[in-house]
């Protein structure tokens, strides 16, 4: 799958075609990718770039805020991603995983959680 890197891109050839190459894979079921590196060094903008130009999921998780809070955000994440017209509620994170999970169901799909090691602060359940 070609997908073109946006306009506003500076550099990040390899970033992105590693990128390309990790979402474009059309092997069944769920793939896991970490993307790691130091602070501001633009890991964010290119994930979400990456969902942007893919229809992809993008969530990115806050440091203070607690779990009901993270849940409550996540599903509404979920339901704008989607196109809800109500509010989805996750009960807890193995809920909002399925949800996840789910969103890749018809077509290979990015879902990014950005920021991940917040989530996993307030939600045992996540470090599993």
């Amino acid at each position: 799958m070609d997908i073109p890197r946006p306009a506003e891109m500076f550099d990040r050839t390899w970033e992105w075609t590693q990128l390309t190459r990790f979402v474009s894979d059309e092997e069944p079921g769920a793939s896991l990718g970490i993307v790691s590196g130091r602070r501001r060094q633009g890991k964010t903008f290119l994930l979400e770039a990456m969902c942007e130009a893919t229809g992809g999921f993008y969530y990115a998780a806050t440091e203070t805020v607690p779990r009901e809070e993270s849940l409550r955000e996540l599903g509404e994440a979920v339901g704008r991603h989607i196109g809800s017209p109500g509010t989805i509620r996750f009960a807890n994170y193995e809920e909002a995983v399925d949800a996840l999970l789910s969103l890749g169901r018809d077509r290979p799909l990015p879902v990014v959680l950005d920021e991940f090691p917040y989530l996993v602060r307030g939600a045992r359940e996540l470090r599993q």
